[in-house]
């Protein structure tokens, strides 16, 4: 087993860093316009879709309570319903504050558990969009229109914003396997969660997914050629803000558990992509994280390579 560790890099080293892979996010989001309007408008279409058909079961919310509700609720429209609600209501926080403890279609053939559902969504409405509720009187034709076109925006932003997100995800760890198996020769094996080091991956093995190792997911595991193990995140992110929570907590929480677990035995980083802040990027190295950009693996390569016997 040898002693050779990743690349660290100097504070000017990782501002520049930080400066090209924010060039590189920039460039990459102008030529995804296209896709991202089209995807846009498919998501607009669909939710405001949903919300006419939620609108011509309730005489537009005002029977919610009634058996229609519960009918919506097991035709798989509770997407739609939270986001009708002041402020919108995420799915766990909607299984707690509703009392249901699920969000699925089929438990609300029961009576109790729909009845429980949809008082807290009528409860929650968004009276400010559907301002004819308290009136208590029906809504115009513009009315109506003007709130369906409300909900279908705020559902189809969130919808893309998500597929922004675990698309980008997805092509990154992606790409890192794909270069590490071209690359450095790794050989691609089914994965396993693991708690011991000899239950991990073999010299020259790659694990085909993410894995579980010592109790915490890990996006790409692999065994080094001397005998040691190498952990690796995949984070993007889209602002320099959201690259706090993605790398320095996120990530750097893995990285300090698997170095307690497995010692020096483990060799772990970071593949980052987007915007993050250069200060997080030296706060994250000096919390033990090794750091490697998408757009140049070449470090990440010649680690890997170099503990090849000669």
């Amino acid at each position: 087993m040898t002693d050779d560790l990743p690349k660290r890099y100097t504070w000017l080293e990782l501002v520049e860093m930080s400066l090209t892979m924010t060039e590189d996010f920039v460039r990459a989001r102008h030529e995804a316009e296209n896709h991202l309007a089209e995807r846009y408008h498919e998501s607009f279409e669909k939710a405001l879709e949903d919300v006419e058909a939620v609108f011509e079961r309730t005489e537009a919310l005002r029977s919610l309570s009634s058996e229609s509700g519960q009918e919506l609720l097991i035709s798989g429209y509770l997407q739609t319903l939270r986001n009708m609600c002041r402020p919108t209501v995420s799915e766990d926080d909607f299984k707690n504050l509703s009392d249901t403890g699920t969000v699925s279609a089929s438990k609300f053939s029961d009576i109790g558990l729909s009845q429980s559902a949809l008082g807290y969504l009528e409860r929650n409405l968004n009276r400010d969009i559907f301002s004819w509720l308290d009136a208590d009187t029906a809504p115009t034709d513009s009315e109506r229109h003007a709130a369906a076109v409300a909900v279908a925006a705020l559902a189809a932003e969130q919808k893309t914003k998500t597929l922004m997100r675990g698309s980008s995800s997805k092509r990154q760890e992606q790409a890192v396997r794909e270069a590490l198996i071209a690359r450095c020769g790794l050989k691609s094996v089914a994965s396993k969660s693991f708690e011991l080091l000899s239950n991990g991956p073999g010299k020259g093995e790659l694990f085909d997914r993410e894995t579980l190792v010592a109790g915490t997911k890990a996006d790409v595991v692999l065994g080094l050629y001397d005998g040691r193990i190498m952990c690796l995140e995949c984070k993007v992110s889209n602002s320099e803000v959201n690259s706090f929570k993605r790398l320095n907590h996120e990530a750097v929480d893995k990285v300090k558990k698997w170095a307690g677990s497995f010692g020096k035995q483990c060799v772990s980083g970071v593949v980052i992509q987007g915007c993050f802040k250069a200060a997080n990027l030296v706060s994250a190295q000096d919390d033990g994280a090794y750091l490697f950009c998408s757009s140049n693996l070449t470090p990440l390569i010649d680690f890997i390579n170099g503990t090849k016997s000669e």
